[in-house]
C-alpha cells in the first residue's frame, strides 16, 4: 500500500513493488497476475474490515434511531476520507484506469459482497430500531451518494462546499431512513 500511496496504480511498477517488499517478480507473479489484483487484494481486504467493523459499531450502539444513524454516517464518512485505498483511487484518478483492468467477475463478486452487507445492515437496523424504511437498496443508494462526494472531496474543498455538503447528506440519510420517502 506505501508504493501505491507513492505512485498510484497506473504508475506502480511490479519489480519496483518486489524490490520494496524484498522478493522476486516470479514470486509475485505466484499471487498476482497483476500490480492491478494486487491492488484490488489490498482494497478487498480493507473492504472486508471496514464491513466488520461498521457492523460491530451498530450492534454496540445505544441510542435512539437518529442518534445512532448520525453515528453510523459519521464512522462511514471517517472510513471514507480516511482509508488509504480510496486516497490513492481519489487522489490518483485510478477509478477508470481499475475498472477497465479489474476483471468483470472481480466486480459482481464485490457488488454481491456489498449487496449482503447492505441486506445485514438493514435487517439489523428494521429489526432493532423498527425502520421499514431502512431497506438495503435505499441504503446502497444513499452510500453511493456519499462515497461520490467523497471521491471529490477536492472540488467540494475547492468550492467550499464539502463540510456543508456532508452535513446535508448526514441529515438526508438519517431523515430518510427514519421517515421515509416523504422526508
Amino acid at each position: 500500500m506505501t508504493h501505491f500511496s507513492r505512485t498510484g496504480v497506473r504508475a506502480a511498477r511490479v519489480g519496483d513493488i518486489c524490490a520494496d517488499v524484498g522478493i522476486a517478480k516470479g514470486s509475485f507473479y505466484a499471487f498476482f497476475a497483476s500490480k492491478e489484483d494486487l491492488f484490488m487484494a489490498i482494497a478487498d481486504d480493507r473492504d472486508l474490515m471496514h464491513k466488520r467493523d461498521m457492523m460491530a459499531m451498530l450492534k454496540a450502539e445505544t441510542g435512539n434511531a437518529p442518534a445512532v444513524l448520525g453515528r453510523f454516517f459519521d464512522f462511514m464518512r471517517d472510513r471514507t476520507e480516511g482509508d488509504p485505498v480510496l486516497r490513492v483511487v481519489r487522489d490518483r484518478g485510478e477509478i477508470l484506469h481499475l475498472m477497465r483492468k479489474v476483471s468483470p467477475e472481480h466486480i459482481a463478486e464485490n457488488n454481491r459482497r456489498d449487496h449482503e452487507f447492505m441486506r445485514d445492515v438493514s435487517a439489523l437496523l428494521q429489526s432493532r430500531y423498527q425502520l421499514p424504511c431502512a431497506d438495503a437498496q435505499t441504503l446502497e443508494n444513499l452510500l453511493a451518494i456519499m462515497l461520490s462526494v467523497a471521491l471529490q472531496e477536492e472540488h467540494f474543498k475547492a468550492a467550499g462546499t464539502y463540510d456543508a455538503t456532508m452535513a446535508l447528506l448526514r441529515d438526508m440519510f438519517v431523515a430518510r431512513l427514519v421517515e421515509g420517502p416523504k422526508s
